[in-house]
């Protein structure tokens, strides 16, 4: 499931010779490269497997089919016929949906969906940053994880785990394709003085530039006795889902999801948290425009920016940089940043 802004960068990647494959973040997501194809992939066990393109396709060699998104939205949908193996990692043989996007930072052109990797083990190796898609963990190593189980429907495709939060235990689908930790699309009570809003320009597989505010607060979460602390539990209503996706997963060193046995395993060693990114951009023909904004922030509060504004940066050469690496605009502005007072570094265009 993709609940994102299309944030993206143009990245080399690289393999090892024992089959872990080396991933970068793309929009909050592990995203691979395959050399031969030249597609940039990711593993969504949220979905089924997809292309994107940014160009429509010849329509003699495409079909359309009716579907609902997340969000409850309702469109056609273009398949195509796809040939592709990606080496070690899988093989597609069928008819699959096309989206066609008009972003020209096109970050990953395919998705690989939960229905390849039913009978398999997947490792995210996340202090390397790297993915095996044919690994088992061994049992030498079991003291060293946390085991959870899955929960699999007879009907349908998804994987569940079943979590403890405020007192009530909820069913959430595991989707390494959705870049936060915990999302709550049931209604529930977030009265709470801890909550924070931010708003997101997301896209999903039927609609892309949706403005929609999240309300965010950093809790607890249980597994039977286990306690994951300081969780950042998102509540989006637009959302048809409880959710559990990457940005949890990526919070451990290593991650074994046994989809045969309908296993996870975390292991007991925890990564150093990265410092949460206040606002996000997207560039499109020399335009800057807001995707995301955090409400606490500066450039919220004291600048006054809004989602979907279009902003320019105060620094010349950051603004020459950006122009000339435009899918990069995200990772140049913060290296900028942290030399000069943040929120001081970018203002409303026009002004």
């Amino acid at each position: 499931m993709r609940i994102l802004s299309l944030i993206v960068t143009t990245l080399l990647f690289v393999s090892d010779l024992n089959g872990q494959i080396a991933y970068k973040l793309i929009m909050g997501v592990p995203v691979c490269f395959d050399s031969i194809s030249g597609r940039k992939y990711s593993f969504d066990s949220g979905s089924g497997t997809f292309l994107f393109s940014p160009i429509q396709l010849d329509s003699k060699s495409i079909l359309p089919v009716y579907g609902t998104d997340a969000t409850g939205h309702s469109a056609f949908i273009r398949k195509v016929k796809c040939n592709l193996n990606i080496a070690g990692v899988a093989r597609i043989e069928n008819n699959i949906p096309c989206i066609i996007t008009d972003t020209t930072c096109l970050g990953i052109s395919l998705v690989l969906g939960i229905e390849l990797f039913r009978d398999k083990t997947i490792h995210y190796i996340n202090d390397l940053r790297q993915i095996d898609f044919n690994s088992a963990l061994p049992e030498s190593r079991r003291s060293e994880f946390v085991v959870m189980n899955m929960i699999k429907p007879f009907l349908g495709n998804k994987y569940f785990l079943k979590l403890n939060w405020t007192g009530k235990a909820r069913k959430l689908i595991i989707d390494t394709g959705f870049n936060g930790e915990v999302l709550i699309g049931e209604q529930c009570d977030l009265e709470n003085d801890k909550v924070y809003s931010s708003d997101v320009a997301i896209s999903t597989l039927y609609e892309s530039n949706k403005f929609i505010q999240i309300q965010s607060l950093i809790s607890n979460i249980n597994y039977n006795d286990i306690i994951f602390r300081d969780i950042k539990i998102d509540y989006v209503p637009a959302i048809k889902a409880d959710v559990i996706g990457a940005a949890f997963f990526l919070k451990f060193k290593e991650v074994f999801f046994d989809f045969k046995n309908k296993e996870v395993w975390v292991s007991r060693e925890l990564l150093t948290p990265h410092e949460p990114r206040e606002i996000y951009f997207t560039m499109k023909d020399e335009t800057i425009t807001i995707s995301f904004i955090d409400h606490r922030s500066c450039f919220y509060k004291n600048v006054g920016l809004r989602i979907g504004d279009t902003v320019e940066f105060k620094d010349q050469s950051l603004m020459e940089a950006v122009l000339q690496h435009e899918c990069e605009v995200n990772d140049l502005f913060y290296n900028k940043a942290i030399e000069t007072e943040i929120c001081d570094s970018v203002f409303k265009a026009g002004k």
